[in-house]
């Protein structure tokens, strides 16, 4: 706007109106992610934190490297920051598509690679099919992919299942998740540029649960089924210590915080990092050496603490003087009606039904001298 204009002098040019992003000039205002991740129009979706990554900004310290900054959504923290601190916030992608609408009121197409968390496999189709439903296009940069050639031929990604050309895909190795999940299949598979850097950014976050990782005659499963029932005695075990108030709970706390925080806040989650670190390292690896030392140690002090020694229980059903303790997860059984607690094999025994609470069914259902009344 020109000074004249601000005064309102006569003879000023009237101010020109913002400019607004056409439709045809998506593929000169943004490119697909380069190799140095210093520009392009890839989306990233974190389960984890409930971001968007777009190349607006930088991410110091994170596995993307230069060039990938934080966009959140609507009512979202970010990683970095708490809830009262001053990070500033970008506004949404719908308000983004309105400011940016063209003069005849039409939004321009949303362009980009969408990344989110997949756990399940997608299925890979032909060359010739796969490429006619991207409509011969490269999803990271939107330009033509090049002919099926001996040297130059679109490269697939194993992780969201497309072609991308040899700019957007420079052939990263990368584990996928869904097959790990799967299959317990470790073996590093091709990815394009921006899949690599956003498994980069996931790998150590607890994304993978334990009821999500099916059974699988690999030896090395062995050693994972033996960390997880450590974790959940570690979780029974700190329970215990917080209801009773056991001096012990400071040895406990101070274990706890040598570890990754989701380990000690529970059992259900695993890290990429931590399946890798199992499935190289097997019992070698630190977290099996850790739990294994520390839940040996916390078991041999309940027993012989009088205040730990309150949450044992007698069975009742076979009346052996021998305690049985919660944190005994392959022994121990626990009554949901009435909170018995008994041995697994004696309560299986018993056809899987509490002595307990029989008895407090067949005194309910017993008639009273009150309840007769006279003729």
């Amino acid at each position: 706007i020109s000074p004249l204009a601000l005064a309102g002098l006569p003879g000023a040019s009237p101010a020109r109106p913002a400019p607004g992003w056409r439709a045809d000039d998506r593929l000169t205002a943004s490119s697909a992610l380069p190799l140095d991740g210093s520009a392009g129009s890839t989306r990233v979706v974190s389960p984890a934190s409930s971001v968007a990554a777009t190349p607006r900004g930088s991410l110091s310290g994170s596995a993307l490297g230069g060039g990938i900054g934080y966009q959140m959504e609507d009512g979202a923290l970010s990683d970095s920051d708490s809830e009262g601190s001053s990070s500033r916030r970008s506004v949404s992608s719908a308000s983004l598509m309105g400011s940016q609408a063209d003069k005849d009121g039409q939004c321009p197409t949303p362009f980009g690679v969408h990344l989110e968390w997949r756990m399940s496999l997608r299925p890979r189709l032909p060359l010739p099919t796969q490429v006619s439903l991207q409509r011969g296009l490269c999803p990271g940069c939107k330009e033509r992919l090049p002919p099926t050639s001996l040297f130059n031929a679109p490269r697939y990604c194993h992780y969201l299942g497309y072609y991308f050309c040899t700019s957007c895909h420079v052939g990263d190795l990368r584990v996928i998740p869904a097959r790990v999940m799967e299959s317990w299949d470790f073996e590093p598979r091709k990815v394009c540029s921006a899949a690599s850097k956003y498994l980069d950014l996931q790998v150590n976050q607890p994304l993978v649960p334990i009821t999500r990782i099916k059974r699988t005659k690999v030896s090395s499963q062995v050693c994972m089924t033996e960390i997880h029932s450590l974790r959940q005695k570690l979780t029974r075990m700190k329970r215990i210590l917080e209801e009773h108030g056991c001096e012990f709970q400071k040895s406990m706390e101070s274990f706890l915080s040598q570890i990754d925080p989701h380990i000690a806040r529970g059992h259900e989650f695993y890290a990429m990092q931590d399946l890798i670190r199992i499935e190289v390292q097997g019992r070698g690896c630190a977290l099996y050496t850790k739990l294994s030392r520390f839940v040996a140690a916390s078991s041999q002090h309940m027993r012989s603490c009088g205040t730990c020694a309150a949450s044992a229980s007698l069975c009742p059903i076979c009346a052996s003087g021998t305690p049985v303790f919660p944190f005994e997860i392959d022994t121990f059984h626990l009554c949901g009606g009435c909170g018995a607690g008994f041995h697994r094999a004696c309560f299986q025994r018993a056809s899987a039904e509490c002595p307990m609470c029989l008895t407090l069914v067949s005194s309910q259902r017993c008639p009273s001298v009150s309840n007769v009344r006279a003729r």
